[in-house]
């Protein structure tokens, strides 16, 4: 637990902090894969954030900037875990994760970002993209037909698909209809606005298959992973 969100631990309870961010309709479970691969070299925090999982669901008053309650929930697990650490986010999570590296850069000593969602400045999203999500999420009330599918057309193992896969039913639908990324500042969010205190080490594991590393004038270097698999695009912000 950090403040009321829920955080799963794994790996070496020694070994060097790292901090993982879901995407939208995910959860801290779904991260089997990176387990394996990391777990002996890192101790693993897989946060389920707020709306997803087993962490708390958003209140009416949090409905009205879910970002500013995401963003505070991240710097609150970063602080209880003390120490810098590797930061890696997924989608959703990669904005929050970025977020979290500008707001706290000495907690801070390498961020990946894998397919990282880009604000809308503060529009809401087109109504396309509720009712995809809500078309998903109750198809996946029945998740044998996105099991077969995924395990057909990607080269996830058995457990990161049932993982993904079990998390669906536990999203907040309220998070979903109020979804906010907060504004755009993008293109002004270079950490080389910051500085960390600690070198950067980032990797990336099996199932991601295209990777670019970009490195600011400043100590923290970024890796950006691109996914490749062609699951539910529009299901995973």
């Amino acid at each position: 637990m950090a403040g009321d969100v829920v955080v799963h631990e794994y790996g070496d309870p020694g070994a060097p902090p790292m901090v993982l961010l879901h995407g939208l309709t995910e959860a801290g479970t779904t991260w089997p894969d990176a387990v394996e691969h990391w777990g002996a070299h890192w101790r693993m925090s897989a946060v389920d954030l707020r709306g997803h999982g087993d962490s708390p669901r958003f209140t009416d008053e949090e409905l009205a900037d879910t970002a500013a309650v995401v963003l505070a929930d991240v710097l609150r697990v970063l602080d209880e875990v003390g120490r810098s650490v590797a930061l890696v986010g997924h989608s959703y999570g990669a904005l929050f994760a970025l977020r979290a590296a500008l707001a706290r850069p000495d907690r801070v000593r390498g961020l990946v970002l894998e397919d990282p969602a880009r604000p809308i400045d503060l529009r809401p999203p087109p109504p396309e993209f509720f009712e995809h999500q809500d078309r998903f999420l109750d198809a996946m009330l029945d998740p044998e037909p996105e099991i077969r599918r995924t395990r057909a057309e990607t080269s996830w193992s058995e457990a990161e698909i049932h993982a993904w896969a079990a998390c669906k039913p536990q999203v907040d639908r309220r998070l979903i209809h109020h979804l906010g990324l907060g504004p755009d500042r993008w293109r002004k969010s270079s950490p080389a606005r910051r500085t960390s205190r600690s070198p950067v080490t980032a990797r990336s594991w099996s199932r991601r298959r295209r990777t670019a590393t970009f490195t600011w004038p400043s100590t923290m270097a970024v890796r950006l992973a691109v996914r490749s698999r062609r699951i539910q695009p529009q299901a995973e912000l």
